[in-house]
């Protein structure tokens, strides 16, 4: 936020821009403080790439699918753990979505960043998180954490063997971390057209789809539009949850405040 402040003060002329993830918004979407709008102030400029989460568990978990991990947390209601990188983030709200689906109370742990939260799911101090496919399959292949489903509509082709939360018991659940590029708001539209020209083709090239593919994402160039329709859709939808959930987020107060 502080990064989308300094870029909304920023010429709009298509040297400064802002790089984000879906935690952009989920953090928008529950802060009731923000000295800026996130649509008004931000012109889209495109979508970069898409990638599902994947929800894990410590192996000392007696489940091993998510109606599973259902029944027990149904059985045991706020007694499982679950880890995020941070209160806000895309983590802790699609957690929270999944717990609302299927009439759940989970105690949320929140980490100052994904590894930590990861790293204490791994000791057994918390028995549930969910993070990006290249963070967490290493440890899930290595039997250090449990897979139980990805987040996504549809499976992965990176793990096309984990099923999805939606086929699991969930149908419609649908949570994905995608990047995306951002301009000032009055950043003059043939400015915005050029830059996501550039991005379309640079992810056009097989060294860039390589390297997305081995973090778990995938290259998913859009239209300025159509990824301002997303944002707003993803605002409406976090903002909604947030509000059923009562989920708030203050700014820091500075220091010596």
């Amino acid at each position: 936020m502080i990064g989308a402040e300094r870029v909304v003060r920023s010429p709009a002329d298509g040297h400064t821009v802002l790089f984000i993830t879906a935690t952009f918004v989920t953090t928008a979407a529950v802060r009731r403080d923000l000295p800026f709008d996130p649509v008004s102030d931000l012109a889209p400029v495109g979508l970069v790439a898409t990638s599902p989460l994947v929800m894990t568990v410590h192996p000392s978990l007696p489940v091993r699918k998510v109606s599973e991990l259902i029944a027990l947390a149904r059985a045991r209601p706020g007694q499982i753990l679950y880890a995020t990188s941070g209160s806000g983030s895309i983590l802790h709200l699609g957690i929270e979505q999944f717990a609302a689906a299927a009439q759940l109370r989970l105690e949320h742990v929140p980490y100052k960043s994904g590894v930590p939260a990861v790293t204490n799911t791994i000791s057994g101090e918390v028995q549930l998180t969910a993070n990006s496919l290249s963070l967490l399959m290493p440890h899930v292949r290595s039997n250090r954490l449990r897979a139980l489903a990805v987040t996504t509509l549809k499976r992965t082709g990176l793990a096309p063997e984990i099923p999805t939360i939606h086929e699991s018991g969930l149908p419609g659940y649908d949570v994905q971390l995608w990047y995306a590029l951002l301009a000032p708001g009055r950043t003059p539209r043939e400015v915005i057209a050029r830059l996501n020209g550039e991005i379309q083709r640079f992810l056009t090239l097989d060294v860039v789809k390589s390297r997305l593919a081995a973090e778990g994402a995938e290259a998913a160039p859009t239209s300025p539009e159509a990824l301002g329709r997303m944002v707003r859709a993803e605002l409406e939808k976090w903002r909604a949850l947030a509000t059923k959930l009562n989920i708030r987020l203050e700014a820091a107060p500075a220091a010596g405040a």
